[in-house]
């Protein structure tokens, strides 16, 4: 059975289906412009074993539901944080030993861009309403693997710099104010590494691109690169 929802001007559908015997996946299509084909799609998967270790059966009626509101919120996320490409199949898959597992240290900063790169583009989507929108955390948190403590923590911060006005941190009513725009352009080119996020508007062949001087390849770039694309992040 399929349901669709309209989010910032694109069109979603999402349906369920069984995998592997006893598992289960939700998926979203986002819609392009044409409404024939799928911009993106995103899909989580989940198996047999993990759906009865957090509900204590197989068949459990939450499986559903549970899905369905994580595939969501992260396809928001994704949306607003412009982190997709043309054609791109997202699949993340939850199984026993997974769903249990710690998100890996990740650079604050590179979040603090993430955040910042969000709220600009919801207040160029939404200009004239951009003070009563909401930033999706939750998604935002499960599209990047990170805790929502670091979330709040990296939003308060940010909020003390005057980059971000945060209405109330529950709902997710933030909002970035002029300041905040031109520090994202300064992080974006920041040196002697520098960090630029692709713009929507482009088709991206990486979500990161990092420029550096030669003698940083080995010590700070590969590294820098490699701890990125556990993420799933393209350098």
């Amino acid at each position: 059975m399929e349901e669709s929802f309209e989010y910032h001007g694109y069109d979603c559908i999402g349906y369920n289906e069984r995998v592997n015997f006893d598992g289960s996946q939700y998926t979203v299509g986002v819609l392009n412009d044409t409404k024939a084909e799928y911009l993106f799609t995103e899909t989580i998967s989940i198996t047999g074993t993990a759906i009865a270790c957090l509900f204590s059966n197989r068949n459990s009626d939450q499986t559903l539901p549970y899905l369905k509101e994580r595939v969501e919120l992260k396809v928001k996320a994704r949306i607003d944080s412009g982190e997709f490409e043309s054609d791109g199949r997202y699949v993340n898959q939850i199984t026993s030993t997974s769903k249990d597992e710690t998100p890996e240290p990740i650079d604050e900063q590179l979040i603090a861009v993430k955040v910042l790169t969000t709220l600009h583009n919801i207040r160029k989507i939404t200009p004239a309403s951009y003070k009563s929108e909401k930033m999706e955390l939750k998604g935002f948190c499960y599209l990047f693997n990170i805790k929502e403590e670091l979330l709040f923590y990296i939003l308060s911060i940010l909020e003390e710099k005057k980059y971000i006005v945060v209405q109330n941190i529950e709902s997710g009513n933030i909002y970035i104010l002029a300041e905040g725009i031109e520090q994202l352009k300064r992080l974006k080119t920041e040196s002697p590494v520098k960090i630029e996020v692709s713009e929507n508007t482009l088709p991206k062949l990486w979500d990161v691109f990092i420029s550096h001087a030669s003698e940083d390849k080995e010590e700070i770039v590969e590294p820098l690169a490699l701890e990125l694309q556990k993420y799933g992040i393209k350098v």
